[in-house]
């Protein structure tokens, strides 16, 4: 495991960690790049790109908006209603609203979620 110091980024001071995590299985197995596991954000073996770091930012922002609790539950609720819906694991993930705002607005260096 490779950790990069804790930092702070953005007008809205979110703190966190990064964390590379090399050979995690899960991860790779479901196509996870990086993953908020607020205040850590892990990443897989691939380079962290900095609109991966502006994706997971926002998450973290929007974590800091609604609280752990209630983003969490909220992202689970939707995906599995999503599924529900009869959507694949993919198109389930990508109708999430937390990701449908960060992969709209993760080139955009100066969004801040409000």
């Amino acid at each position: 495991m490779e950790e990069i110091p804790f930092g702070e980024r953005g007008s809205e001071r979110v703190p966190f960690f990064i964390m590379k995590i090399k050979g995690i299985f899960p991860l790779k197995w479901l196509g996870i790049n990086a993953i908020v596991l607020y205040p850590f954000v892990l990443y897989a073996d691939r380079k962290l790109t900095p609109h991966l770091l502006k994706h997971e930012e926002i998450h973290l922002q929007q974590i800091k908006r609604y609280g752990v609790r209630r983003f969490y539950t909220r992202y689970l609720l939707e995906y599995l209603e999503n599924r529900k819906r009869g959507m694949s694991h993919d198109q389930a993930y990508r109708e999430i609203s937390f990701e449908k705002e960060a992969y709209a607005h993760q080139s955009d260096k100066k969004y801040q979620v409000s």
